[in-house]
């Protein structure tokens, strides 16, 4: 079973997938090359070694791999099933066999025991064609769109997945061996048992190997092991060491030879053999699968599993705040990186990895180096003196030594992946074939102890610097930041590497670093550094993944960004940055692509940045509609006018009746983690204490609250609220009710300081209420996910200061009927705080009252019902989706209903007609949907014929109908809509946008985006007509 095998997709299952009109990168048949892809290797693997006949690529990652069989042969897509399990790519098997399409997931785990089982496990469905075309036909966009991985999820769970798996053995087979070896040594014991292995499955070495070594006794790696002889392998060693070099095979569990041998035993050499064996569940001893082969495994995956085990195991790691890297994360920052790299460097230019760990990037970078020079020559092969040229330009440092050994161990396997096995033994004659790169391009060494001299120069410099900050105050970063004057906020070593970088990197270079969200992009306190660092560098494009904080890090979850920049030669030129902002979708729960679609994508000039701290993170939730609203609120007086913020040494701030005044609780003095001196605070233990979880919203009661226990505090907050009338104020976000969380309290109380008390001049107690139910209100919510730093990039809190800065009308601005409004509101908080004193009030209680604070608050700030809208479609919708956490399923993320659709189309009809003044009214029509996309016409009425205006859905055929269109305009139509989602189409005097059927694109507020996008397309098209 190899290429020859190969059996081409049937013409009417071509058009049953939808390939007509696709093409590499998305679709890839034997026949195709394959070029400029991070998976080049992988994908050539599929047809030459699997004997797949074709492959489909979301977002250039291989996601159905396709097999075409005369008669179906469940011996042979077992077979074939677990050497795509092992390659860890693909998620599906598609088998076609004359009208039947078997659909195979691909994370479940390969079982080898019976055909009924293989079956009951992996086979997901079985269509027939002549019955179930829209299915097959909707498998596509299922899998673009992610509806297929929730619509089957059990069949898709990462705990089966190759790489969990092998992780999970490795830290099984680690915890057995650090029982009486070091962590090092252990560590070391198992990556030499991979590399053999690999030698072994890739047929390197062979049973003929073995045999010349042990006088025929032993046959494989699996015999020495089993042959419990510590001896044997050692022997073993030294001609892998003779054959191979490259420091890997220096003893048994260690890489250098100046160290002292650790003595290995049959023990260990038992816990080797289980690891080897790769069909053993070494947790449950389930054996009743195929295991993993490295002949499949990539490399890349290897290295990455490697990274995280690394991650799983060293808790130095985390103190260095060296977080793994998840390969699909990597790979997108290759792809955004090789796509904005000079051809030229392609072709000569040095790579480095500052802090490499396993090498996942530099893996990377020589795979595409590789593919760059066979594409360059058009040939299928590199030969080894090149590759050797190559590799030498790939550098990497790190102050985890264990870090750089496994990353010269996946540079030497991606190495050995671009030699055939036959090519490699004749090397092997020849003797010690693999280059030395310990201490020459692989260095253990702390990237502020290296000189940037020209040799240490380099066109290209990639990772994921470690995020630490006030950890160790002696780190050499802090002190090369101070020795430099370069800010670095938070003592935040990300900060410290990208200053540093730019010393490293030549003239016409580029850096790509990973780096925390929150610390560059959105804080405050780091504006300064964030200016200068746009000054001192030209930014070309800016990634942020705040949405996905709770998906791409193990271990983190701190959101992060990608940005891509070099030296800025002229630092006063005012220039252009690319910023995206991708959201979360269904694919992440895959773990294998990042959707950036083309709404998530702007431009931003570097002067916003360095003039208004607040740029990026506007641009990351605000689409132009919110940006009209929320322009409007700012309008307004602010918060921050009328209340100060308290500080000690403000005596009014002390004084009952003087002003407003806000600050923040306590904080508890804890002896076993505080270095500093207690204060003492006579005030915290005077009144009844609050817990935070005990706030409630509107109004606070205290029944049984008890005083606090110690006078010993680290901070006394603001002391004099504790015995005053106040608001209560919560600095975290309550996600659950959607709602900041205030309360009037007109009774002594103690909290601390994740409480914020604003206090007020007994005569304003009414406006005190007022404002009270405005931070209750959705409206106060809604300009929060907008107007804050935090909220919606990091962690869900609004801190003091921002709170200051929400919209709230002055009194002296008010006519008749916000007066009026501000009474009803005024009633609405006294009869609930009178019902809440008797006990009376209720979660329904509390809602009811919210709800009518909404609808005020509306009127308060005048806002139109489109306006509303923008408001709840927010808070009911968006925010609650906003950073999922993993396995979680956003109610915006479902498909929509007829009703949706309706409610979409007469709102966007509406706002076309109010521009328009079109005295003929607009048509909408649904021509057709798929179980993703739909395609929606708007079409001016035709009032003489009395064409009959309003909403009404078709069914007809989606594929056919956007084929007829293209051909109509004459154009080629993306392959991939969830990329374009809104995709636009204008044909005479009718307009066409093919959407994706989730609830996200059918909102009242999208029908308003997209209104004003289409505006402004007639708008410009106007524009070039009159040219």
């Amino acid at each position: 079973m190899g290429a020859q095998r190969q059996i081409e997709i049937p013409s009417e299952w071509i058009e049953a997938f939808g390939f007509e009109n696709r093409s590499a990168p998305e679709v890839y048949f034997p026949s195709d090359a394959v070029a400029g892809s991070s998976h080049a290797g992988a994908i050539r693997d599929s047809f030459e070694k699997i004997g797949l006949s074709a492959l489909f690529c979301v977002q250039g990652v291989p996601t159905f791999a396709y097999l075409v069989q005369d008669q179906y042969d469940q011996a042979e897509v077992m077979q074939i099933h677990a050497k795509l399990w092992n390659q860890g790519l693909a998620s599906a098997l598609l088998v076609i066999t004359g009208d039947t399409l078997r659909f195979f997931s691909l994370a479940k785990l390969p079982v080898r025991t019976s055909d009924e089982d293989f079956e009951g496990s992996c086979l997901i469905e079985a269509l027939k064609l002549s019955e179930k075309t829209l299915r097959i036909k909707s498998l596509i966009s299922g899998a673009e769109t992610g509806r297929l991985w929730q619509e089957h999820k059990e069949f898709f769970k990462l705990n089966e997945r190759v790489d969990y798996y092998l992780l999970k053995n490795l830290i099984l087979s680690h915890d057995e061996l650090v029982k009486d070896l070091d962590t090092d040594s252990a560590q070391a014991l198992l990556m030499q048992t991979m590399f053999i292995s690999y030698l072994e499955d890739r047929a390197i070495i062979t049973e003929k190997y073995y045999q010349s070594i042990f006088d025929g006794k032993s046959s494989s790696l699996t015999d020495v092991l089993s042959s419990g002889k510590t001896s044997n392998l050692e022997r073993l060693f030294k001609v892998l060491a003779r054959d191979f070099n490259g420091n890997v095979f220096v003893s048994p569990s260690s890489f250098d030879s100046k160290k002292n041998k650790v003595k290995v035993t049959e023990c260990h050499l038992n816990i080797l053999s289980r690891f080897r064996s790769g069909n053993e569940d070494m947790e449950s001893g389930q054996r009743s699968f195929w295991g993993y082969n490295f002949q499949y495994i990539p490399v890349e995956l290897i290295s990455a599993v490697y990274d995280r085990f690394l991650g799983e195991k060293e808790s130095e790691r985390r103190d260095l705040g060296a977080y793994y890297t998840p390969m699909f994360l990597a790979d997108t920052v290759m792809a955004q990186l090789w796509d904005s790299i000079s051809e030229s460097v392609k072709k000569s230019g040095r790579f480095l990895d500052p802090a490499c760990g396993s090498g996942v990037f530099l893996v990377r970078s020589f795979q595409l180096l590789c593919e760059q020079w066979k594409q360059s020559r058009d040939v299928q092969a590199v030969q080894w003196s090149n590759l050797c040229l190559i590799l030498e330009r790939v550098h990497g440092w790190d102050i985890n030594g264990s870090a750089v050994r496994v990353a010269i161990f996946s540079l030497y396997i991606a190495l050995l992946e671009q030699v055939s096995p036959p090519d490699i033994k004749k090397l092997i004659n020849k003797g010690k074939m693999l280059p030395d790169l310990w201490g020459k391009t692989l260095i253990e060494q702390d990237f502020f102890a290296a000189s940037s001299d020209s040799a240490h120069q380099y066109d290209v410099i990639v990772g994921n610097p470690p995020w630490a900050s006030r950890r160790n105050p002696n780190r050499k970063s802090i002190k090369w930041c101070k020795d430099n004057q370069c800010p670095m906020p938070g003592n935040e070593d990300a900060w410290a590497f990208t200053w540093k970088s730019l010393n490293h990197v030549k003239k016409g270079g580029l850096i790509s670093f990973l780096v925390p969200a929150m610390g560059f992009l959105h804080n405050p306190k780091s504006f300064n550094a964030r200016a200068l660092f746009v000054e001192k560098a030209k930014i070309a494009r800016i990634i942020n993944f705040s949405d996905l904080r709770f998906q791409l890090f193990g271990g983190a979850t701190s959101p992060t960004a990608l940005v891509i920049f070099g030296e800025n030669t002229s630092p006063s030129d005012v220039y252009s940055i690319e910023y995206w902002t991708p959201k979360a979708d269904l694919n992440l729960q895959l773990k294998r692509n990042i959707t950036i679609s083309s709404r998530d994508r702007v431009s931003i000039s570097s002067n916003e940045i360095k003039q208004d701290y607040f740029s990026l993170k506007s641009r990351l939730w605000m689409r132009p509609v919110d940006q009209k609203l929320y322009k409007y609120l700012s309008s307004f007086e602010r918060l921050g006018d009328f209340i100060k913020p308290f500080k000690s040494s403000n005596h009014a701030a002390n004084e009952k009746d003087v002003g407003w005044f806000i600050g923040q609780g306590f904080q508890p003095f804890n002896d076993g983690r505080s270095s500093t001196i207690p204060h003492i605070s006579d005030e915290v233990v005077k009144y009844p204490y609050l817990p935070v979880q005990s706030l409630e919203m509107l109004y606070q009661k205290s029944p049984t609250l008890k005083p606090w226990s110690s006078t010993h505090v680290r901070r006394k907050g603001f002391e004099a609220s504790y015995g005053q009338k106040k608001i209560l104020i919560s600095r975290g976000v309550g996600t659950s009710q959607m709602r900041l969380k205030a309360a009037y309290c007109d009774s002594p109380m103690v909290f601390q300081h994740i409480l914020m008390a604003v206090v007020f001049p007994e005569r304003e107690s009414k406006k005190a209420k007022v404002l009270t139910a405005y931070l209750n209100s959705k409206l106060a919510l809604w300009f929060a996910f907008h107007g804050t730093a935090s909220f919606g990039s990091g962690r869900p809190e609004v801190q003091q200061s921002e709170l200051l800065k929400l919209p709230f009308p002055s009194s002296e601005a008010l006519d008749d009927s916000g007066k009026e409004i501000e009474k009803e509101i005024v009633q609405i908080i006294d009869g609930f705080k009178e019902k809440s004193s008797k006990m009376l009030s209720s979660e329904n209680e509390v809602q009811h009252c919210l709800e009518k604070i909404d609808a005020l608050m509306y009127q308060y700030f005048g806002l139109s019902g489109e306006e509303i809208s923008i408001v709840e479609d927010t808070v009911n919708y968006i925010i609650p989706a906003s950073q999922p956490h993993q396995n979680t399923v956003p109610y915006i993320w479902g498909a929509t209903n007829k009703d949706n659709r309706e409610e979409y189309a007469r709102s966007l009809v509406s706002e076309l007609e109010n521009w328009l003044d079109q005295s003929d009214g607009i048509t909408a029509c649904l021509l057709g949907k798929s179980e993703d996309f739909g395609l929606l016409e708007l079409a001016i009425a035709n009032s003489n014929n009395n064409e009959k205006m309003g909403y009404q859905e078709k069914q007809l055929d989606l594929k056919e109908v956007i084929k007829k269109l293209a051909s109509s305009a004459n154009i080629e139509l993306p392959g991939n809509f969830t990329l374009i989602p809104d995709f636009r189409l204008f044909i005479e005097n009718r307009l066409y946008l093919v959407k994706p059927l989730s609830r996200l694109h059918w909102m009242r507020s999208s029908a308003l985006e997209d209104a004003d996008a289409i505006v402004m397309d007639i708008q410009s098209y106007l524009v070039a007509e009159k040219d």
